[in-house]
């Protein structure tokens, strides 16, 4: 895991999304105000190709799966969502939402 400090700020993210998926839904309540803000953005693997791209791109099997992208070095990774919705925890690292 990654020993830096960084927030929400210092990514691009991406939440793919299922129609019809209750934990998607769970985590879009969980993160709305970051949605609304811009913050955090909505891929829908239902009816959006650029989506299914990346979900392809980073072998994701399952939604919700959060994709972030450093602003600073391009690295880009998916993550998982904590139970309580406020944290990414990353193979990397963990991001605070």
């Amino acid at each position: 895991m990654s020993s830096n400090n960084k927030s929400l700020d210092d990514y691009e993210v991406t939440m793919l999304v299922l129609d019809g998926c209750g934990h998607c839904a769970d985590a879009k309540e969980k993160l709305k105000d970051r949605i609304a803000s811009g913050k955090i953005k909505i891929g829908n693997l239902s009816n959006d190709e650029s989506a299914r791209k990346l979900a392809a791109l980073h072998n994701v099997k399952g939604a919700p799966t959060l994709i972030l992208k450093d602003k600073t070095t391009n690295f880009t990774e998916a993550c998982n969502i904590s139970p309580d919705g406020k944290r990414a925890v990353c193979k990397h690292n963990k991001v605070d939402l």
